[in-house]
């Protein structure tokens, strides 16, 4: 099928442990955290396809989980999370960083709860809240945060594997509810490229030079697209600059 890679994905991630003196309105300090916040697990899937992919820190090892994640995104045209511009993929960028891994090649981001918030008001914007009024049922029912304790290992191995069979299947679930989400506001989504862009490519065309350092020791990689054009896409081989050709090498009719 021709068309944009469209991978639609869902993290969870573990609480920060702190020290507090106080219980109410307190004030947590850098030196208060004990252990920060880090992704535990991660649920994706390619639009249209009904196979979900899974990892987490219990069943594979950290950097297999990480790698996992951002080789989809590597090889996605489009990302879509619910409140991801905010949550997911920052949180994801900030692991890599931390585990000296490379960030993927760029992608477009949808933020459905963006396109959510500027086309309809409801009472609560939460995903579960609005799927569940559109007849949704993708969101897997939880005992709340006491599954994260037990997930990490608070009540004791026997808990905790069970724990994380539930924990697999919420975040399964949410990426099966985003697959449903998207389907109902596709067509309110503006960012997502045309699919006649996505046909075989057209021949090369000379480097132009890197407008971060100068260099045209730079590598052409595949294209960068708009809703409607095309631009040749190119990583600078000196200083690992993406950047594209100012002039569109194609475009299509907006439909």
């Amino acid at each position: 099928m021709t068309g944009p890679n469209i991978l639609l994905l869902d993290i969870e991630t573990s609480p920060h442990l702190v020290y507090s003196f106080n219980t109410y309105k307190t004030v947590i300090l850098p030196d208060h955290v004990k252990e920060p916040s880090r992704a535990l697990c991660w649920a994706a899937k390619w639009d249209g396809d009904p196979k979900i992919l899974f990892k987490s820190e219990y069943h594979h090892d950290y950097i297999s989980m990480l790698t996992g994640i951002r080789d989809l995104l590597d090889e996605c045209d489009v990302a879509v999370a619910y409140n991801g511009d905010k949550f997911d993929l920052p949180r994801l960028r900030q692991q890599f960083r931390l585990n000296d891994l490379d960030y993927p090649s760029p992608f477009i981001q949808v933020d459905l709860y963006k396109v959510l918030r500027k086309h309809e008001t409801w009472p609560y914007h939460k995903l579960g809240y609005v799927t569940e009024q559109l007849g949704m049922t993708g969101k897997v029912a939880h005992e709340g945060f006491m599954l994260w304790r037990k997930v990490l290992g608070d009540f004791g191995e026997d808990e905790q594997r069970k724990a994380w069979a539930k924990m697999r299947r919420y975040c399964k679930g949410d990426v099966v509810t985003l697959q449903d989400f998207l389907d109902e506001y596709r067509h309110l989504v503006t960012n997502i490229p045309a699919a006649g862009l996505f046909v075989e490519e057209l021949p090369t065309v000379e480097v132009p030079a890197c407008p971060a350092c100068e260099s045209t020791n730079a590598q052409r990689r595949g294209y960068e697209r708009t809703k409607v054009r095309r631009y040749a896409r190119y990583q600078c081989q000196d200083c690992g600059r993406w950047y594209r050709e100012t002039r569109s090498e194609m475009g299509v009719s907006a439909s």
